[in-house]
């Protein structure tokens, strides 16, 4: 989310709530008029989303027109809502859009960004009787959904131009856009905007679809047989972290170093039981590597300089440069190797 407010206090509002059944709700909403009064409609519109959300099942058209029909009852008049809503279902890897006045998604699915096909309805709280009804799409692992509010394709230059529509799929288009797309669209919509004629908020919501996340433990045998599937495991985190090929296949290797050297250090060479952790935070994915064995002393396997030209002895030296923070714990029972990498899109 990135919110680019023309004012101290604006009426652009964004709406993101976790349901039952693995499913999600979000919503980019833009309210009319400006300062507090829009302010004070955006605080009651949320309140009144948050009350309503229980009632959501998978009929989001039909939800967003009992939401109408409050929104028309309780809006003093002249007041009104542009919102569009996404309603992401991981269980059946759906999702539904319902636009109000309110632009439609930009979607990308890793090699264009286009504009999400829906029917587009009168804005909230106009009219009370108004049908509205979600158009859907099939959610795929690496899909991009931006919702954006109209103070973006209306941003306007110091020569007085607008920032557009075209302008901004031109934007996300670019190679610089691949690692980090809100962050790259936000630095080039502000080289663009003259901020001190800024005439409307400027709101941003991306929806990074990863699909359902991996299992979070995997238990084996620490034995040459069985380390495949631990690189298999590593495999499936790093890509739903969103890492590229390259570096997904440098984290692989930096694990596979890692139980290798549990294989030879600690267990001396023979199987025992070893637990791989996965935890992904909003900045990074860890990795913990857990065994039962006698706690060893990580000097025992510390890495040598690359002059030093001879086989063996790198491991430990890819995992510092792979990984931006390696930590080891020791317990009575064992030890854990706790690996942290910040994810690509990431600052």
């Amino acid at each position: 989310m990135s919110y680019l407010p023309a004012s101290m206090v604006g009426g652009d509002f964004c709406t993101v709530h976790p349901l039952r059944e693995r499913r999600l709700l979000l919503g980019l909403g833009d309210v009319s008029g400006k300062g507090i009064p829009a302010a004070l409609t955006m605080a009651r519109a949320t309140a009144m989303i948050k009350a309503l959300v229980p009632q959501l099942r998978d009929d989001l058209g039909g939800w967003v027109s009992i939401l109408n029909k409050q929104l028309a009852e309780d809006l003093q008049a002249g007041r009104f809502i542009g919102m569009t809503f996404l309603l992401a279902d991981a269980a059946t890897a759906t999702l539904r859009v319902c636009a109000a006045g309110q632009f439609a998604p930009l979607h990308f699915d890793g090699k264009n960004w286009e504009a999400f096909p829906t029917a587009n309805h009168l804005p909230l709280g106009i009219a009370a009787d108004i049908t509205y009804r979600a158009d859907s799409a099939e959610l795929k692992p690496g899909d991009l959904w931006l919702l954006f509010s109209d103070g973006i394709p209306e941003g306007r230059s110091l020569a007085s131009e607008d920032f557009t529509l075209e302008r901004l799929r031109s934007v996300l288009g670019a190679p610089e856009s691949s690692a980090r797309p809100l962050e790259w669209l936000v630095s080039k919509w502000k080289e663009f905007v003259n901020p001190e004629r800024q005439h409307d908020d400027a709101s941003l919501l991306l929806l990074d679809w990863r699909g359902e996340s991996p299992p979070a433990t995997l238990e084996i045998s620490c034995s040459l047989e069985k380390l495949a599937q631990e690189r298999e495991f590593v495999e499936r985190w790093a890509a739903f972290a969103g890492f590229d090929d390259v570096t997904r296949g440098q984290i692989v290797l930096s694990c596979d170093e890692a139980t290798t050297n549990v294989l030879r250090h600690a267990y001396r060479g023979r199987p025992g039981p070893l637990m791989i952790r996965a935890e992904l935070t909003p900045t990074h994915l860890s990795i913990s590597i857990i065994d039962q064995a006698s706690p060893v002393d990580p000097e025992e396997f510390h890495g040598r300089d690359l002059s030093d030209l001879r086989p063996g002895g790198l491991g430990t030296m890819i995992i510092g440069k792979v990984f931006d923070e390696v930590e080891y714990q020791t317990h009575e029972t064992g030890t854990t190797l706790r690996l942290s990498k910040k994810l690509p899109r990431c600052p």
